[in-house]
């Protein structure tokens, strides 16, 4: 590469898109008076590092945008909790908090990535949790899970499972470990 003052000069560019760093070379050529011939080379060379160094950026810029997360709808059940106001019950309830909601929404993502047959209906509890719950089969097999907020950013999940003679029932910090196993021991899955 040319390296004197009157000769062409190569820098680099740092391309920052999405926190993917892709270094580029670009050609800086004297001006078509001073160099004709060589500058058509030159150009070709620029052009070959332009249109590699752009599909480069493009390959990562796709690859990133496969990565993040689509954002799926949400789901009816807590469309309809968003809207409960005070006394929603008609017995001076308060409506669940909006964390506890999104705590609700992660909960059900994790029952549809578990493929279940079927997803539990959602409820708001008076006294301020939210209630999943597959009745179904009630009285012979069921599944309850209530899911309720200590404070800030701090919950916990109750739940009472019945299924043909057997009653388990117990409670757990969130995230949901125990509670998976007691999901998927309902429905006879493993995943």
């Amino acid at each position: 590469m040319p390296t004197t003052a009157n000769d062409s000069k190569v820098f680099v560019v740092d391309q920052q898109f999405f926190n993917y760093s892709v270094p580029a070379e670009v050609l800086l050529t004297p001006s078509a008076t001073e160099c004709a011939e060589p500058m058509i080379h030159e150009r070709q060379n620029l052009e070959q590092n332009l249109i590699f160094h752009l599909s480069a950026t493009r390959t990562a810029v796709e690859g990133h945008l496969r990565a993040m997360p689509i954002s799926a709808p949400i789901p009816k059940p807590f469309q309809e909790l968003r809207k409960l106001e005070f006394d929603w019950d008609g017995h001076r309830s308060e409506p669940p908090t909006e964390a506890l909601i999104r705590k609700g929404e992660e909960l059900w993502s994790i029952l549809e990535e578990l493929g279940l047959p079927e997803l539990p209906s959602v409820k708001a509890g008076a006294d301020g949790f939210l209630a999943f719950s597959w009745l179904q089969k009630y009285p012979a097999k069921h599944l309850e899970i209530s899911l309720y907020e200590r404070e800030l950013d701090d919950f916990y999940c109750d739940w009472y499972l019945r299924k043909e003679e057997d009653t388990t029932e117990g409670s757990s910090d969130y995230p949901w470990g125990e509670m998976r196993e007691v999901v998927i021991q309902y429905f006879n899955v493993r995943k």
